[in-house]
């Protein structure tokens, strides 16, 4: 059967998935970074993977890294939510290609850096509450405020290469040796530096970052307050917490 023009996948954009979705496009990519990529012609139908497991190829679509495969959280005809490989090449410049039951989108060039930090945010828009949790596991929000000196969990992406091998497609360790990322992480609650215990992937999930830092002893009080994460140079976008 033949693929008429107008059907091949064409590759317009890539942003960092609902945590960073108000930024604008970027030709970065980090190891490890959960990504959405807009086009049109991506996929026939809309699939997502089962049971929330990512993989290299969902309903004739696959993600070219390079020599590598990218793997699939869910697919459609304009966009597709992807991890990228733990082990791209630092510094390089990767030609990402979409393919559709064999054929091949244009290139989009992405080089790749340490890090592209980007928090989750409650509303998938990036800004607002953070997916941040509390020693009690609730979201610290202002029903469930933090209060200084707890110590919280960040859920994140793009904190960059791992210690050690993880399949894409694998849950994360879920106990030691858990894997940690490599490049520095910073974590700054209202205007003050956290102390960070832990940085790397979510135990038991599939591409997922957590941090693990503890709220300063001086942290502004309020529903609202500011959070960022930083990998080397590289900054997140803001989400907020609340202290009590």
């Amino acid at each position: 059967m033949l693929f008429r023009s107008g059907q091949t996948p064409v590759v317009l954009s890539k942003s960092i998935l609902n945590s960073a979705s108000q930024m604008p496009s970027s030709d970065t990519i980090s190891p490890g970074e959960i990504v959405t990529i807009y086009g049109t012609n991506l996929a026939k139908v809309a699939v997502q993977a089962p049971n929330g497991v990512p993989n290299t190829q969902l309903g004739g679509v696959r993600i070219r890294l390079g020599g590598q495969s990218a793997a699939m959280f869910y697919v459609s005809a304009n966009q597709v939510n992807a991890v990228a490989p733990f082990n791209l090449p630092l510094g390089q410049t990767l030609q990402l290609i979409v393919e559709r039951d064999g054929y091949p989108s244009v290139p989009l060039p992405l080089t790749v850096v340490p890090g592209r930090p980007g928090i989750f945010a409650v509303s998938q828009t990036g800004t607002g509450q953070g997916a941040i949790v509390g020693p009690s596991g609730a979201v610290s929000d202002p029903q469930n405020p933090a209060h200084r000196g707890d110590v919280i969990s960040i859920y994140c992406t793009g904190l960059g290469p791992i210690d050690q091998t993880v399949s894409i497609t694998s849950p994360a360790p879920s106990e030691e040796p858990f894997a940690r990322a490599t490049e520095r992480v910073g974590v700054i609650i209202g205007n003050g530096s956290a102390e960070v215990l832990y940085a790397g992937l979510a135990p038991g999930f599939y591409g997922l970052y957590q941090i693990n830092a503890r709220v300063p002893a001086n942290a502004p009080l309020g529903d609202s307050v500011p959070v960022q994460v930083s990998v080397d140079n590289f900054v997140s976008n803001g989400v907020t917490l609340a202290v009590h």
